[in-house]
């Protein structure tokens, strides 16, 4: 597969020596890593589904079924209790597979996909708070499946797919989640379907997939917004594929699962160390390789739940990676935030005494307040930001504490 790429820029880096000794527990973590299996996806094995993922659940739902038809059923899985249960389904005739699945924090999105020999540009918005489901602005293009997304602040970018005149596509489109708007960046340097896709400290990330001439990719490639330049990373040094999965841990990727021709179904997982630009082995998935699952992460492990198996078997097994600690470690039981999502105001609670200069951070890790605190103030003015994920940084008596808010 023959590729060009341009250069790229680095975004903003944290300003302070403060932002990174707290940030450093997001960049150095631990290694230990094992797989658990949970609860069971609660209906019908599929693959092929979407998912997203809104405060501290997952959404998961539609795909394809053992007998051949797609669904528009969706289910929560609540990270604290670890069980599941029965949300709004989409509506009639929303049924679909190969779907695009992403979140701001507040909603959930579903784009595009494929039903019954079409393929699909309509665009959905999932609303946690009324359990419903509305229809947006469609793409303003030619409907595709099997994009990839991922979540830079309040701009969702949907990466590649395919669509009846091509097998696979090279276009970047954004969406604006606060302003609503769709706008089409430019190309990738190739084409790309059922890569997989996500997002850390300003930067998309890109991996594998398959091409237009059907070439099964083992490539990583990044994404910067600000110039909207894609770069070329160190290759995955096992297995071709796409079906995978993309998570993040800290500032790193990790890469689970997928399939390449003829019958390679993956369950190895590999950990992409983003500033030494290596890939190294991880845990062993200790089940049958799969491709196609709904996958979501919360600050402790990494899901995977239903997915085909060889011999076109579909499971609803739930399985989980754990993270390291340092990750659970943003939110620490010392010290939250509330209320969380907020408008106007959020105040913390501490058993800890805290002094000194509170700092607002972006999800991308770029300042954007900063509020003098005393041990009678506690609460911090957020009017002013945009709606959006952030994390606030609090010197106390011990150290610097991490949180996270929603704004909405």
């Amino acid at each position: 597969m023959s590729k060009t790429f341009r250069s790229h820029t680095f975004l903003t880096s944290l300003r302070s020596a403060a932002t990174v000794a707290t940030f450093t527990i997001l960049t150095h973590l631990a290694s230990g890593q094992t797989w658990s299996i949970g609860a069971p996806f609660p209906s019908e094995a599929r693959d092929d589904g979407a998912s997203f993922v809104i405060g501290d659940a997952a959404y998961c739902g539609t795909g394809v079924l053992s007998w051949g038809g797609t669904t528009i059923d969706f289910y929560r899985f609540l990270f604290d209790a670890q069980t599941w249960t029965q949300v709004a389904s989409m509506p009639d005739g929303a049924d679909r597979q190969y779907a695009c699945g992403f979140s701001n924090g507040l909603r959930g999105y579903i784009f595009g996909g494929f039903r019954g020999g079409a393929f699909l540009n309509d665009f959905w918005s999932y609303n946690p708070s009324t359990d419903s489901w509305t229809e947006l602005s469609p793409l303003p293009a030619d409907p595709r499946s099997g994009a990839t997304s991922f979540v830079i602040g309040q701009s969702a970018y949907v990466v590649g797919g395919k669509n009846t005149s091509a097998a696979s596509l090279s276009e970047v489109w954004r969406y604006d989640m606060t302003a609503e708007v769709w706008q089409q960046m430019g190309d990738l340097p190739f084409s790309s379907w059922r890569a997989a896709g996500a997002a850390i400290n300003g930067k998309g990330y890109l991996a594998f997939g398959v091409d237009t001439d059907l070439n099964f990719s083992d490539e990583l490639w990044s994404y910067d917004p600000v110039s909207d330049n894609w770069s070329q990373l160190a290759s995955l040094p096992e297995g071709p594929r796409n079906y995978a999965a993309l998570y993040t841990l800290g500032s790193d990727l990790l890469a689970f699962a997928g399939f390449s021709p003829p019958s390679t179904f993956y369950n190895d997982a590999w950990r992409f160390n983003v500033a030494d630009n290596i890939w190294e082995a991880s845990a062993v998935l200790p089940a049958d390789g799969r491709r196609g699952g709904m996958t979501f992460q919360s600050d402790a492990a990494a899901y995977y739940t239903s997915g085909l198996l060889f011999g076109g078997i579909r499971t609803n097994e739930t399985w989980a990676l754990s993270l390291p600690a340092a990750v659970a470690e943003r939110k620490p039981e010392a010290f939250k935030l509330s209320p969380n999502p907020t408008n106007q105001y959020v105040q913390w609670s501490s058993s800890l005494s805290v002094n000194g200069t509170a700092r607002i951070y972006s999800a991308q890790g770029i300042l954007v307040g900063e509020r003098l605190l005393s041990p009678s103030k506690n609460q911090l003015d957020v009017s002013n930001l945009t709606p959006g994920y952030y994390f606030v940084t609090l010197p106390s008596t011990e150290a610097v504490k991490l949180g996270r808010f929603v704004k909405y």
